[in-house]
């Protein structure tokens, strides 16, 4: 195998084949029982370096390659080794008759061989992550999708991706039209690109209940959360190129804030509404000290999700300098 004699005997090959092999595998199995068409669509690159016969029959060219040529395996060795762990040690049968899409070079020498693995493996670019989130997205139209979004534990990347559609068409939304998409041009209004948004959500859409609520329930909590943001320093809002509030800093600070606030209203039982919330900020410095005195005595939230992070550091920020948001530095 190409690279088990090759590229590792150079030390070349990222990862040794035989201690890769069997997680490998273990993946295999595991992307096969979440998917409803599990598919490896990427071609496995083979290389016969000895002579083949190329047949054309009815428009088609047909390989005919002798049980004396061997196939070496420049890129792929990895899924092969997995599935052949999968198969003859793990004796899982799903995978026997698998189908796996090949393409085949011929004449190759061992430096050509080479050379294509370094431009497969150096050069291959990824879907950006945003992109990839709006995909996840198209999922939750059906059961099947969503029951795959759980098993993968990716369902707040989804819902993230709702959320932002709806708070950035919706008139009342302060996020009316701030968030840039993917692929779409930056203009004067946009404050946060799409992706650090949807990040910044994870805490909240990973956390009980409110991973439950829909998307269009946590669209409307947090419209009403930063509704109260807004009122309490409109400056933010109207000038918001020369405050750091809208962007990315204050965007997954106050997130966590978000969380805190509304882990608050549900243990009073109350609706985090905004007024609310504005109640919670009608005097920014006493309630930084408010904050700083609830983490003191333990913060009802969990440390998992950075939470206490978050907020002792807001907190802070608010006690000691009763909050302005200090204009960006030019």
């Amino acid at each position: 195998m190409y690279g088990d004699r090759y590229l590792q005997a150079r030390g070349w090959e990222r990862v040794r084949l035989s201690e890769s092999a069997g997680a490998v595998s273990r993946s295999c199995a595991r992307f096969l029982k979440t998917q409803n068409i599990a598919l490896l669509p990427n071609s496995v690159l083979l290389n016969a370096r000895d002579e083949v016969e190329i047949v054309e029959e009815g428009g088609l060219a047909r390989l005919r390659i002798p049980d004396s040529v061997k196939l070496w395996v420049v890129d792929g060795q990895h899924r092969l080794a997995g599935l052949r762990v999968a198969i003859e040690e793990e004796e899982d049968l799903r995978f026997k008759d698998y189908l796996i899409p090949v393409v085949v070079t011929v004449g190759l020498d061992e430096a050509k061989e080479a050379e294509q693995f370094r431009v497969i493996n150096e050069t291959a670019k990824k879907v950006r992550t945003d992109l990839a989130r709006r995909i996840l997205a198209l999922l939750m139209s059906t059961r099947e999708g969503r029951q795959q979004l759980r098993s993968q534990q990716r369902m707040w990347e989804a819902i993230s991706s709702q959320v932002i559609d709806l708070l950035n068409t919706d008139e009342n939304s302060p996020f009316h039209r701030r968030i840039q998409q993917p692929n779409e041009k930056k203009s004067a209004r946009h404050t946060v690109r799409e992706l650090s948004f949807s990040s910044s959500l994870k805490p909240i859409l990973n956390t009980f209940p409110y991973q439950d609520w829909g998307s269009q329930k946590v669209a409307d909590q947090l419209r009403d959360y930063w509704e109260a943001w807004c009122r309490a320093v409109p400056e933010c809002f109207d000038n918001a190129e020369d405050y750091v509030l809208l962007r990315t800093p204050g965007i997954f600070s106050l997130h966590e804030v978000a969380l805190f606030a509304w882990e608050v209203c549900r243990r009073e039982n109350t609706e985090p509404t905004a007024s609310k919330v504005g109640d919670m900020l009608s005097d920014i410095q006493e309630y930084g000290c408010l904050l700083l005195k609830l983490i003191s005595v333990g913060l009802p939230a969990s440390p998992k999700n950075g939470l206490h992070r978050g907020v002792r550091r807001t907190a802070r920020s608010s006690a000691e300098n009763p909050i302005n948001f200090n204009r960006r530095q030019r």
